[in-house]
């Protein structure tokens, strides 16, 4: 470069004047152009031609690209946090992976706030909000921005709130009110974890500070809506209706959507408060009063998941078995969240069972099974419905599924136990030698010892 700048410099002189500006001005380009060209790195070509695949939404090509870009280049971490983002855009997203990219992305630059925000992103919609929160943590400390730091904190003591950790997250807020204060959002978020807690008085408060910030700023009424939703909420829960009342007609002229939401937290609050009540009484063991305001909450058709699965539990302890069942499955049909969605189903086949309602049982182990095909508790329920119902090929077929997935390490009682029920399903079929085959396996273990000998000599005398 040196070289040629020298022989161009021996040409422009001779040049005029504007003309030698305008080839000292090429030559200046071609020097910076060559410089940051010579800074990029190997991987950098495949780098860009993988983002440019992610733009279009090609995500299985990007990442082959990426993976090859961090092949020829492992020290860049904007290569796999690329990786990452298309991994979980996936259909379906390949989360666990998507994680290992970013972790990835952290080690080569562990102070990339971002990568954690992402990693968390992915734990909420694994529903693991614990691992979420670490990670907002995380991208709280390495965040150097006070605004983004701000907001990384905020979204952990959300969850918190949302998981009932209230002193954990009143004790987190303070350590961001340390900091921030004054900042709106801090304020609002002051309002809302009170609120979470029941704390109404204080959450009104809170909120009234927001607005008369928010006002002196200054900002727009529709802006100053947000907060003036949290302080309306606090005036309903408080019972103070005339307030609640100004407030929403004031939203409505401001700020229609803040109007519409003011108004579904307040219907959504108030089937909250019964169902509090009602947790309350039954917690208390006094069940009528608790299914009382479970009704109640039922009746205001909000919450109504919730409202199903706490009526089930109060009427399965008053021994109404067959109500109790009803109202577990309606609040199978409304939850969407698939772990609560679990434990309502597994619930209902044991219920089901006990109140001689193997059909139904058969049938809730079905669509539980259909989702984790490989739960051996729920097999071997599916099993013994089977075999109360007189279908004792598909119990013994049942068991022995059961048993495969409980697999080799799987506890002693419960091989036995098995290997039990499958002796009684393969008599009751009319498998002689399997039975007695499995009769000799469930002589491993405790009761089943006496009993199995017991089969086996009825089964060889004969």
């Amino acid at each position: 470069m040196c070289s040629q700048l020298f022989s161009l410099n021996c040409i422009i002189p001779h040049r005029a004047t504007g003309e030698r500006k305008f080839w000292w001005g090429l030559l200046f380009f071609c020097f910076i152009a060559s410089m940051v060209f010579a800074q990029k790195g190997p991987g950098y070509q495949k780098y860009n031609q993988a983002r440019q695949k992610q733009r279009e939404k090609k995500y299985e090509e990007a990442i082959k690209l990426y993976d090859e870009a961090i092949s020829l280049e492992k020290t860049q971490y904007k290569y796999y946090l690329g990786k990452g983002l298309c991994l979980s855009k996936l259909d379906p997203p390949k989360l666990d992976e998507a994680i290992q990219a970013y972790t990835e992305c952290l080690k080569v630059n562990p102070g990339y706030s971002k990568a954690y925000v992402y990693i968390a992103q992915i734990y909420i919609k694994k529903n693991d909000i614990d691992k979420a929160i670490e990670n907002y943590n995380l991208a709280y400390e390495k965040e150097q921005d006070l605004s983004q730091k701000i907001a990384y904190k905020i979204q952990a003591i959300n969850l918190l709130s949302k998981l009932e950790k209230h002193d954990q997250a009143m004790k987190e807020l303070q350590t961001l009110k340390n900091i921030a204060g004054d900042d709106l959002r801090v304020m609002a978020l002051e309002g809302s974890v009170y609120g979470a807690n029941n704390q109404w008085e204080q959450s009104l408060d809170a909120y009234q500070k927001a607005v008369k910030k928010a006002t002196a700023v200054p900002m727009t009424p529709a802006e100053i809506a947000k907060y003036k939703v949290g302080e309306g909420l606090a005036y309903y829960r408080l019972g103070k209706m005339k307030e609640y009342e100004t407030i929403l007609a004031e939203l409505k002229t401001t700020s229609p959507k803040h109007y519409r939401l003011l108004q579904k937290q307040a219907k959504g609050a108030g089937a909250t408060k019964q169902i509090r009540l009602a947790m309350a009484y039954f917690k208390a063991e006094e069940y009528d009063e608790a299914l009382k305001y479970i009704n109640q909450a039922i009746e205001k058709k909000e919450n109504l998941n919730t409202s199903y699965y706490i009526a089930g539990m109060i009427l399965s302890k008053q021994g109404k078995t067959t109500q109790a069942v009803t109202q577990f499955t309606q609040a199978a049909q409304e939850e969407k969240d698939p772990k609560k969605l679990s434990k309502i189903y597994n619930t209902l086949i044991r219920l089901q069972f006990q109140g001689n309602m193997y059909n139904e049982a058969i049938n809730t182990a079905n669509n539980i099974l259909s989702k984790n095909p490989n739960d051996y508790s729920v097999i071997f329920l599916k099993g013994l419905a089977e075999y109360k119902a007189g279908k004792y090929a598909e119990a013994l077929s049942s068991y022995d599924k059961a048993l495969g997935a409980l697999g080799e390490k799987g506890r002693a009682d419960l091989k036995a136990k098995y290997n039990f029920c499958i002796g009684l399903a393969a008599k009751k079929a009319g498998s002689k030698d399997k039975a007695i085959a499995a009769f000799k396996n469930a002589k491993t273990a405790g009761a089943f010892k006496v009993a199995a000998d017991e089969e086996l000599k009825m089964l060889t005398s004969k």
